[in-house]
């Protein structure tokens, strides 16, 4: 082996090197961009939970301030906001009730008949 193998063999070694680090380096900054977007589309994808937990919890308090039990709270209230101090209670009308609750005058006989069953204090 004479001397000028020797360079080009180092040459070819440092060619090769230079090569592969030049294709790791690329496939660094392809990992990293990947990571970028990846870390990005997580982001997407928490806020869309948060979101859809958001739009959960809405139709949960509408649920609560929507159904029979509701109906029946916001009509002892009203009652008692209604009734003369000295009285053991109120009397409500379908006309009381619809504006209490919002609900039709179909619905509003509907709870005259239903709610005192369900709710002794009714």
């Amino acid at each position: 082996m004479t001397s000028a193998d020797g360079v080009d063999g180092v040459e070819a070694l440092k060619e090769k090197l230079t090569e592969n680090l030049d294709r790791m380096n690329r496939e660094l900054a392809e990992a990293r961009g990947r990571i970028t977007e990846l870390e990005d589309e997580n982001e997407r994808l928490r806020q869309r939970v948060d979101d859809l937990m958001n739009r959960v919890a809405v139709l949960e308090d509408r649920k609560r301030t929507e159904g029979k039990d509701a109906r029946a709270a916001q009509l002892v209230e009203f009652a008692d906001n209604l009734r003369n101090p000295d009285a053991d209670g109120a009397k409500l009308d379908v006309q009381d009730i619809r504006g209490a609750t919002g609900v039709s005058r179909r619905y509003a006989y509907d709870l005259i008949d239903e709610l005192p069953g369900e709710f002794p204090y009714i």
